[in-house]
């Protein structure tokens, strides 16, 4: 069943992106750019999958992480080297 469109969204692109999708939206089956567009944000909006990952922020995170567990892993070897960890378990 086909709704009304009675919205409109307007964007603007550059004339090498307009001439790409003028080029395309028959080979993908539509009737016109307009159609390309929405078909496009429909497959947007219906992705379930989340929003890419920046690797350079995650690694960032997991370095930071791991230099804290490396500070946390001296600092309870030192304890056990000097007996403290010991005692204070006790």
């Amino acid at each position: 069943m086909t709704k009304n469109k009675t919205k409109m969204i307007s964007i603007r692109v550059s004339e090498d992106d307009y001439r790409l999708l003028k080029d395309h939206h028959d080979s993908h089956g539509n009737r016109s750019v307009s159609a390309l567009a929405r078909e496009a944000l429909q497959k947007v909006l219906r992705s379930t999958s989340p929003p890419p990952v920046d690797l350079m922020v995650e690694v960032g995170i997991l370095h930071t992480r791991l230099t804290e567990l490396q500070q946390e892993v001296s600092r309870l070897a030192r304890l056990v080297g000097e007996g403290s960890l010991t005692r204070a378990i006790d």
